[in-house]
């Protein structure tokens, strides 16, 4: 049984059908920019009970409304009734004035309130300044992370259906995760500072990379979220406990952590876990080539990929890579490099570095 919780997802557009063609290009241009909206384009019949619970549904997830404001929106009840029920959820109206005279455009209460004015000449400012709205109120209504129950299909976790788009999920115990925002986080260190409030009775402070990490969720491969650092010290000798000497990454490699999370794949929408089973059987991978840098990093987390990860790894990465650029990570400077990474899997030898070059295989 899931955690109720509404986080806000998108921005709603209310609209009249009959300026369908002036909202569909304000939806291009706004998507085109990166903006999540949602609208009533997915055939459902006005008025019936399935639209009805639809659009109670995207205006209770929505960041703010974008209300495109026009006669033919004014003598709309649909669009009256959208606003009505923004103003119970509390959610922000932003009047977007598309054509018409302004106070037959909008209800007698909106009459006064500030606008964007989007009509012929004016529509590129608008978009500018409808933009950096968008932004501010995405920031400040956006939840940064909640905890939240996860489900299992077949033996194996499957993505929680509970996680909002843009968010990411950190399973953190059996049938709970942590969904986390990741563009609300200027660096990974602010971001596992929030992630630890959920783990402080199983760790102790100031001991990620030492006594747990995070990694993606895969089976066979996973990436890790440790610097190249750690994997030196991950292929040194082993304690009297059976575990590598790792120092925390706070006093390792403290710069490490000052990058954005996205820098490292964390990315809304992906899935990841905590591994605190140490040692764990993990190896290096440097490449020159942009295009397989940028594949690794999102083969990293979504499910349906795991077969292809697995496939350029256990057979592409180890064959196409020759024996000299295969050694130990203390061996290179992974500086000399665009990308490099940390993975773990079964297939291939602890503490090894794999220098891949040339086109990667099109999968």
């Amino acid at each position: 049984m899931s955690i109720e919780i509404v986080i806000p997802e998108h921005m709603f557009i209310s609209y009249s059908h009959l300026d369908r063609e002036f909202c569909n290009r304000l939806i291009a241009d706004l998507e085109h920019r990166g903006v999540d909206v949602w609208i009533d384009r997915v055939g459902l019949k006005p008025g019936t009970p399935s639209w009805n619970k639809a659009i109670r549904d995207a205006i209770s997830r929505s960041f703010a409304v974008l209300l495109l404001a026009s006669p033919n929106s004014e003598q709309s009840d649909v669009v009256q009734g959208e606003l009505s029920l923004a103003r119970s959820y509390g959610c922000p109206i932003y009047p977007l004035w598309i054509g018409g005279k302004w106070e037959e455009s909008v209800p007698l209460n909106m009459i006064q309130a500030q606008r964007i004015d989007l009509r012929e000449t004016r529509y590129s400012s608008g978009v500018a300044a409808v933009l950096e709205e968008v932004r501010k109120v995405i920031e400040q209504r956006a939840i940064k992370h909640f905890l939240t129950k996860s489900r299992r299909d077949d033996g194996h976790r499957s993505p929680s259906p509970y996680t909002p788009q843009g968010y990411l999920s950190v399973a953190i115990s059996a049938g709970e995760e942590v969904a986390m925002r990741p563009s609300s986080y200027q660096s990974l260190q602010s971001l596992l500072d929030d992630l630890y409030n959920y783990l402080t009775e199983k760790y102790p402070p100031y001991t990620y990379g030492n006594d747990w990490i995070l990694a993606s969720r895969l089976h066979g491969v996973q990436r890790l979220l440790v610097p190249w650092n750690w994997l030196v010290e991950n292929g040194g000798p082993l304690d009297k406990d059976g575990r590598n000497d790792h120092r925390p990454l706070f006093q390792s490699n403290p710069s490490w952590q000052l990058r954005s999370p996205e820098t490292y794949g964390l990315r809304g929408n992906t899935q990841w876990k905590i591994i605190d089973l140490f040692p764990i059987r993990a190896f290096g991978v440097l490449t020159n080539d942009p295009s397989l840098g940028g594949r690794l990093l999102s083969w990293a987390a979504p499910i349906e990929w795991g077969r292809k990860f697995r496939e350029f790894f256990d057979y592409e990465l180890a064959r196409r890579t020759l024996p000299h650029h295969k050694m130990l990570a203390g061996e290179v400077d992974p500086t000399d490099y665009t990308f490099s990474a940390v993975f773990a899997t079964k297939s291939l030898a602890n503490g090894m570095t794999y220098i891949a070059e040339g086109n990667p295989f099109a999968y």
